[in-house]
């Protein structure tokens, strides 16, 4: 939530008064309906029941320092500090990071005029990168 704006998986929605405490999505594709209970944000996203708390963050950052690859995509980026760079020459990134806890980075770029948000999970030297939407992409370690 941001600005009026609720994103889920990398979707961006403007929010309205509703009814009964309630904010709205005014979108075919993505309606939402929620309100704040005082401990969580909870209602429907796209027709499902959601409930989103708080995040509590850990100390993910320090240990997921280094290079990732995925040798299927031929793909890697590395975390220096607190951001993530990606890519080679002029094309070549680089967005900060922020803990959610639980082993889980968000990273939050541009994309052109575009925002561009994914969030990381890491488990057991493992990282997926969770795109729009749903792909989600797999690396590990540099040895």
């Amino acid at each position: 939530m941001k600005d009026g704006v609720a994103t889920f998986l990398g979707a961006g929605e403007t929010l309205y008064e509703g009814e009964d405490g309630y904010s709205v999505s005014l979108s075919a594709h993505m309606p939402m309906r929620l309100r704040w209970t005082g401990e969580a944000v909870e209602g429907e996203v796209g027709h499902a029941a959601r409930r989103f708390v708080s995040v509590q963050p850990d100390d993910c950052l320090s240990r997921a320092q280094g290079r990732w690859v995925c040798p299927a995509y031929h793909s890697d980026f590395e975390i220096k500090g607190d951001r993530l760079e990606m890519g080679i020459g002029p094309a070549r990134t680089s967005a900060p990071l922020v803990s959610l806890g639980s082993n889980r980075l968000l990273m939050e770029g541009k994309d052109g005029p575009w925002m561009k948000r994914s969030s990381l999970v890491f488990d057991d030297g493992r990282a997926g990168l969770f795109l729009n939407r749903s792909r989600v992409i797999q690396f590990e370690r540099e040895a």
